[in-house]
């Protein structure tokens, strides 16, 4: 028996709750997996999948405050720092 779309959602949000953390404290180590991914091309990541991790980025970068996302920025590497900033520009 599949599960109502309520408890679906339910789990769905759980699972979402666990991954970011209270108040989306894991958010920025995402971000840094994601460019870090990103930055390997196609040796990690599909191209089709690459493209939704870079339209995930525009999004939060337009959704964020700017200085919420301006400090997930700042705990990147410099390399990882001009590759955020090449996907961003992209």
């Amino acid at each position: 028996m599949a599960p109502s779309t309520g408890m679906a959602h339910h789990v769905s949000w759980c699972t979402y709750n666990r991954v970011l953390g209270e108040n989306n404290k894991h958010l920025h180590k995402i971000v840094q997996v994601m460019v870090e991914v990103l930055s390997k091309g196609n040796e990690l990541i599909e191209p089709a999948a690459a493209h939704r991790m870079v339209t995930l980025l525009k999004q939060m970068q337009q959704a964020l405050p700017a200085d919420v996302f301006q400090s997930f920025f700042a705990q990147l590497e410099p390399a990882a720092q001009a590759n955020l900033q090449g996907v961003l520009q992209g």
